[in-house]
């Protein structure tokens, strides 16, 4: 295998502590990568319009100088347009590409922020069965340019980006090696489900941040770290491992360096979060000395009546089961878990939290109706099952937001409300869901990167914080 060596250590995150004496100029020595992976380019899937899928009906080029389509050459001001006349057969690609290299090529019509997405290196057009798929095979470093100005508003500055930046590397680099999407013929794709890229154009910060910091990556213990990130803490981060299931273990194994932990200024635990009481009242309290109290998704609510669940859990529970066999189970009616795949729930009845994690966060719930009850695990499967599509969530500051596929975050309580006293189930009206933050909670908060840069700490002190005991090196 080709070994991917790294210029020592130069950082050592050890503790959330502020360390004056920051930098340690005998924490020398040498590292190396034994996977096989190149540092050079990476190839990333490019999605349809707003990112619904990956298959293309339609495609048309043009660039900002000439360009070449295989070996025909146009014009940057002409416009070659893909069809099933000229890629004929199923499995045919179109390679194309600029005739200089600081040129870009343009995907018309593609919408994302930003109309015409520009994309650096080569672009391969393949025909399949459902359509075109269309890779971008370009320099990783500038891979970055666009995944930082789309991860990280650039009004939040060039420490903020920088911090983006490493951890988006680290990412990257990771993601090539896992290369889930080598069915494509990709390494990654461009949006959530890698990291987005190219929602927003590159710009002067995030070029300079992306370049300010070439090659730094997080490591534990000589190895590439899973560097994930998220937009928006309610007061704490989640454990990996009580987010994501591996395989069909869940919880999985947490590392060291993505561990939940509480993101409170004050010296003061929020208390056992697992249970439901204190979590109830954390995420009721909207008065916390908390890093991101200041940002809209800090503390949210919404209302959902029984009617608006049950069409939501009944929409998607097919979905989601065949996504999730191993984290989706109905119930018999001893509350053993079955291997029957249902349909449909009936009528929602009631909702139970069954575990919560270290941070608070959902990760088994039981949901009870008229024909079935079913277990569900992992955060996503619970937050797509009350998807609030059509209702708008309130946030803290007093605006509303849309979420149509998942609940903010699974960072939540609730309140049941009852057409009577006596509170029976089948009296159950709606539940008033109330909780905190935005994502899945796990690693760095996006958001809260710019409540510590404006706290005083340094774009390295706040890779240290949410990423303890990793190490900063260079990839060669």
């Amino acid at each position: 295998m080709k070994k991917i060596f790294l210029i020592c250590a130069i950082i050592f995150f050890a503790s959330c502590a502020r360390d004056e004496n920051f930098f340690d100029e005998n924490f020398f020595g040498e590292k190396f990568f034994s996977e096989d992976f190149s540092a050079e380019k990476i190839r990333v899937l490019v999605g349809t319009c707003n990112f619904e899928g990956i298959f293309h009906e339609n495609v048309v080029i043009s660039s900002t100088g000439n360009f070449f389509v295989n070996n025909e050459k146009f014009r940057g001001d002409e416009f070659f347009h893909v069809s099933t006349e000229r890629i004929k057969h199923i499995g045919d690609t179109f390679f194309v590409r600029t005739e200089k290299p600081d040129e870009k090529l343009i995907i018309v019509g593609l919408r994302r922020a930003h109309e015409n997405p520009k994309y650096h290196g080569t672009l391969e057009i393949l025909r399949t069965e459902n359509g075109f798929t269309i890779v971008n095979e370009l320099p990783l470093e500038k891979y970055l340019y666009a995944v930082v100005s789309s991860e990280m508003p650039s009004t939040y500055g060039l420490e903020a980006s920088k911090v983006q930046a490493i951890a988006a590397r680290t990412f990257a680099h990771q993601q090539k090696i896992e290369n889930n999407f080598r069915a494509h013929g990709a390494h990654v794709d461009d949006s959530v489900i890698s990291q987005v890229y190219n929602n927003f154009a590159e710009n002067e910060i995030s070029v300079e941040a992306v370049n300010a910091t070439r090659g730094q990556i997080l490591t534990h213990n000589g190895q590439l770290i899973r560097a994930n990130f998220f937009s928006t803490s309610g007061g704490t981060t989640a454990n990996a491992g009580e987010v994501w299931a591996v395989g069909k273990n869940f919880p999985s194994e947490t590392p060291a360096f993505l561990r939940a932990r509480a993101q409170i200024f004050d010296a003061i635990h929020p208390g056992n979060l697992r249970t439901e009481e204190a979590a109830a009242d954390f995420f009721s309290k909207r008065d916390i000395n908390a890093i991101e109290k200041n940002f809209p998704w800090f503390r949210w609510e919404i209302s959902m009546t029984v009617e608006e669940i049950s069409e939501r859990v009944n929409s998607v529970l097919a979905e989601r089961q065949a996504a999730n066999p191993a984290m989706i189970h109905s119930l018999d009616d001893f509350g053993n878990a079955t291997d029957e795949k249902i349909a449909t729930i009936g009528k929602f009845t009631d909702l139970k939290i069954t575990r919560r994690g270290q941070g608070g966060n959902i990760m088994e719930a039981i949901f009870f109706g008229t024909h079935a009850n079913i277990r569900v695990q992992t955060e996503y499967n619970i937050r797509a099952l009350l998807a609030p599509r059509d209702i708008s969530v309130a946030r803290i500051d007093g605006s509303f937001a849309k979420m149509d596929s998942l609940l903010p975050s699974a960072f939540f309580s609730f309140e049941k409300n009852f057409s009577n006293e006596k509170n029976f189930s089948n009296d159950l009206q709606s539940i008033k869901f109330f909780g905190g933050g935005y994502g899945h909670g796990v690693g760095m908060s996006q958001n809260g990167v710019l409540a510590l840069l404006e706290a005083g700490l340094t774009y390295l002190e706040i890779l240290r914080h949410y990423y303890p005991n990793v190490e900063i090196n260079f990839v060669l």
